[in-house]
């Protein structure tokens, strides 16, 4: 056996090793969950709880909470955290509910913008640490939306688009499901088959070592922020689209 064959074989044994306690927790999630489902149709007779319209109904929520999870994943990645998500949501659906028509949508995704690029710079240039400063920015637009409403509940209401894109089914599918499924496979290509993929994993690893690499880390820090805020305000923009209308503090529930 060759010096490379000997390495790519103990490179495999080592990954096989470190895979298997994940193995084991996988496994085990499955087990819980087979047997709780299991009990409950026995104890309580819930059945209705699997049937497919109610299942479709949760992936339907759960589609606002995986695009927020989505962006936040590039974030992790990195070693940070943002903490303006809960407002980024909520300022996000104001503005698109006050804007309204063909313009509602790009005003949502560029208030998430706006606010990816605020956090990006003052973690990678100010190097301010990304749960203080993601806070603070969090607090400030809360205030701003306060202020823009004068403390009281918006009364503009969502937009067509964004309700079909919210609440709209497509062969009895929600939309939303399907702008997660679009998202997160666009996530993963991005992260497999990018430079700003490999990148992110090489920052998030030993950001010191990736910038002697030649890699810009602040550029890679910044990118990850505007993708975080920018799925978070989309998420927002759903929000208002299922709820017809938007709320403050409709994003709480995702920090």
């Amino acid at each position: 056996m060759t010096a490379l064959g000997m390495t790519a074989h103990v490179q495999s044994a080592f990954s096989g090793r470190e895979s298997r306690p994940i193995l084991i927790a996988c496994a085990c999630i499955v087990v819980i969950l087979i047997v709780g489902t299991i009990y409950t149709l026995w104890a309580h007779g819930t059945a209705s709880f699997l049937s497919p319209r109610y299942l479709m109904q949760q992936l339907q929520v759960g589609a606002f909470l995986g695009l927020v999870a989505a962006g936040m994943m590039l974030v992790i990645l990195l070693g940070h955290i943002d903490l303006s998500v809960p407002w980024t949501i909520a300022a996000a659906a104001m503005m698109a509910t006050a804007v309204g028509g063909p313009l509602a949508l790009p005003v949502g995704l560029g208030l998430g913008v706006a606010v990816g690029l605020v956090n990006g710079l003052g973690v990678a240039y100010l190097r301010v640490p990304s749960m203080i400063f993601t806070l603070g920015v969090n607090a400030v637009l809360r205030g701003l939306m306060v202020m823009h409403t004068g403390g009281f509940a918006p009364q503009t209401h969502s937009t067509p688009l964004m309700e079909f894109l919210a609440v709209g089914h497509i062969l009895g599918i929600p939309m939303a499901l399907f702008v997660w499924i679009l998202v997160s496979i666009l996530i993963v290509v991005m992260l497999r088959r990018t430079p700003l993929g490999r990148y992110i994993y090489a920052v998030g690893n030993r950001e010191a070592a990736a910038y002697l690499s030649g890699v810009n880390t602040r550029l890679v820090l910044i990118s990850a922020f505007v993708l975080c805020s920018t799925l978070a305000a989309l998420a927002g923009v759903l929000l208002a689209g299922y709820s017809t209308k938007a709320y403050q503090g409709m994003g709480d529930a995702y920090l």
